[in-house]
């Protein structure tokens, strides 16, 4: 049989002790071992009005998705006023990249997956409520690691106040989600693709025109063939590319888009509206 032996006092040859000692001081010294495993651990208190904006973000993002302290992450910070308060809000975008690189190199196709870019929920945003002074919880946007997502802010909604965009990729395209902050919770309202086959000799490009609403007060969205500026099939790195999309002269108008109250999304007039 084998037994604990107290650290201060029996930091002896456990075994050699064994075989001097009388049965009953070892068994002294198990039980002041086993006192001392119950006693409560220090508990280090951290006052969060003491920190800064960022440090608090980065506590709460690297707590709501137990990230390690030994892993490298990128944080990106956007401030704008997303609602009709006073209190200017944020929008705080998380790239895993390095995360993404150690999870997939344990599957067996490793090398397929990392030549389609990293695919998964590894690209997070996490809104700032300026009026609460509370975070959200990080919001997965499933894409591509190696490009973190692009925030944009817009005036869709109202002239007096933004909206938030966010442009992500998936290998040679890249798509734009559009939300709306209502009632402290990020709605998204619309989503687009912005262009396809990058790298191809023949790109899809899309552009996008915002015009007064027609049934309601958010501006709709008018969908029209685009062209990439001074493009170039012969593209090095996808991912590090950054295609200037301009309208297609003469552009045909793809959809129009019209935001709906009554489903709080945007929907075309073939759209069916939600039961």
């Amino acid at each position: 049989m084998e037994y604990i032996i107290s650290d201060y006092i029996c930091n002896m040859n456990a075994r050699n002790l064994f075989l001097m000692i009388p049965i009953t001081f070892l068994f002294a010294c198990t039980n002041q071992e086993v006192e001392t495993e119950t006693e409560e651990p220090t508990k280090v208190v951290v006052n969060e009005k003491n920190l800064s904006f960022e440090e608090r973000a980065e506590r709460h993002i690297t707590g709501s998705l137990s990230i390690p302290a030994t892993e490298k992450i990128s944080i990106q910070y956007y401030k704008a006023h997303l609602n009709a308060d006073n209190n200017e809000d944020a929008i705080i975008v998380v790239n895993r990249l390095e995360f993404a690189k150690a999870e997939v190199n344990k599957l067996p196709n490793a090398a397929y997956i990392s030549k389609l870019g990293y695919m998964g929920n590894y690209n997070y945003f996490v809104l700032y409520d300026g009026a609460k002074d509370k975070f959200s919880v990080p919001i997965a946007t499933p894409s591509s690691a190696l490009t973190p997502l692009k925030v944009k802010f817009e005036n869709i909604y109202s002239d007096i106040y933004s909206n938030l965009t966010i442009e992500y990729r998936m290998r040679n395209s890249a798509f734009k989600n559009f939300y709306f902050l209502e009632n402290g919770i990020l709605q998204k309202v619309f989503q687009t693709k912005i262009y396809d086959y990058i790298g191809t000799d023949k790109p899809e490009a899309f552009f996008i025109e915002y015009t007064k609403g027609s049934i309601s007060a958010p501006k709709d969205m008018l969908v029209y063939e685009g062209v990439i500026k001074d493009y170039s099939a012969d593209i090095k790195d996808i991912y590090d590319y950054n295609p200037i999309i301009e309208k297609k002269k003469n552009a045909k108008l793809v959809l129009t888009w019209f935001y709906n109250p009554a489903i709080a999304a945007y929907m075309t007039p073939e759209t069916k509206p939600r039961d």
